[in-house]
């Protein structure tokens, strides 16, 4: 697991099942006033724009939220600025968003108008040729993917006949006793967790904004349990938390954070100086024991086919950047930046 430490979060997984997008969750929750949807080509310069706008929106103080490609880490798909309640995304393939209720709710910026048509046709069939290359690699990460779904479940169908799942669930509920109560509790969604081309890579967010640190000590990868466990016993003592999925299986919490309190629960993190939960604790070592060595075995496969996943997904990136020259060459960025100028001035009422 590669901690980018990149301040943020993921919208979208790449997944068992496939490119699993969670765009509606975060940005059509009804939290938010207003809704930018950029649209336009690899290369046009989406990420750089909302790279600009919330750079001036901290710089007059503003909190903002980063939301990066899970393909592509150092990519953005997104940004809310919080204090204003405005979301600024990117609405193409493959998390196409369209405006619901246009002009007064969200609307489009189309970077398409910065682009030379004439020149991205002569390319055209390059282009083509390029996305159709880039979709059939898709095809295979996601085969491996679902292997490596399939080896877990396996894995964990073996594993559940140890679970001391009373043990564990008394355990959940004493962890959150310590936590005050919510006025308004709530469960939102933000994935620190992707599958990308630089492989299991995870932004840190959930433990470099915590005060206090829960780290599960997890040998048998019985996490998305305890996890399971503690999301149940905070929403039965009316706690708002945020929740972080696997990239692999999004059926699966990774991370708890525990809002109002500024304390997290993740699966990696220094154990010497943050307290360690040891999930051992939780099993019935003489039943693991007798599937151990087939559990072991699913787990190591599972880790090949993510690794052959990840390796797939930068032949996908080299791909993807030859895309990403066509089009940047096709641009009139000058005309765009001052575009972005007075976009800037009209989303901070400036």
């Amino acid at each position: 697991m590669t901690v980018l430490n990149n301040n943020g979060y993921f919208a979208a997984a790449n997944s068992r099942g496939g490119f699993v997008s969670f765009f509606k969750d975060i940005f059509r929750n009804g939290k938010l006033d207003y809704l930018y949807i950029i649209k336009g080509g690899s290369g046009t310069g989406k990420s750089r724009l909302m790279r600009e706008i919330a750079h001036a929106a901290e710089c007059v103080g503003e909190e903002v939220e980063y939301f990066y490609c899970s393909s592509d880490p150092r990519s953005l798909d997104g940004i809310i600025l919080k204090g204003r309640g405005v979301g600024i995304i990117d609405g193409t393939a493959p998390h196409s968003e369209e405006p619901n209720l246009p002009g007064c709710a969200d609307e489009i910026i189309n970077l398409g108008e910065f682009w030379d048509s004439n020149l991205l046709r002569k390319n055209k069939a390059i282009i083509s040729e390029l996305t159709e290359t880039k979709r059939k690699l898709y095809q295979n990460a996601y085969s491996y993917l679902a292997a490596a779904g399939q080896a877990n479940e396996v894995a964990n169908l073996l594993t559940i006949p140890a679970l001391k799942k009373e043990k564990l669930d008394s355990w959940a509920k004493r962890t959150v006793q310590r936590f005050g109560e919510s006025k308004n509790p709530c469960e939102e969604i933000r994935l620190t967790s992707a599958i990308s081309y630089m492989g299991e890579c995870d932004t840190g967010e959930f433990y470099n904004s915590a005060d206090t640190r829960f780290v599960l000590c997890d040998t048998a990868h019985i996490s998305p349990f305890v996890f399971a466990s503690l999301r149940r016993a905070f929403f039965e003592r009316g706690c708002s938390v945020s929740l972080s999925f696997s990239a692999l299986d999004t059926g699966a919490l990774n991370g708890i954070f525990v809002k109002g309190e500024r304390v997290s629960f993740t699966e990696f993190g220094d154990t010497a100086r943050n307290a360690v939960i040891n999930t051992d604790r939780f099993l019935d070592k003489e039943i693991y024991r007798q599937n151990r060595t087939k559990i072991r075995f699913l787990r190591k496969s599972a880790s090949a086919m993510v690794e052959s996943a990840s390796e797939t997904m930068k032949q996908i990136y080299e791909v993807h950047s030859e895309i990403e020259k066509i089009y940047a060459s096709a641009m009139d960025f000058e005309a765009k930046e001052k575009y972005t100028k007075k976009l800037i001035k009209t989303v901070l009422g400036k």
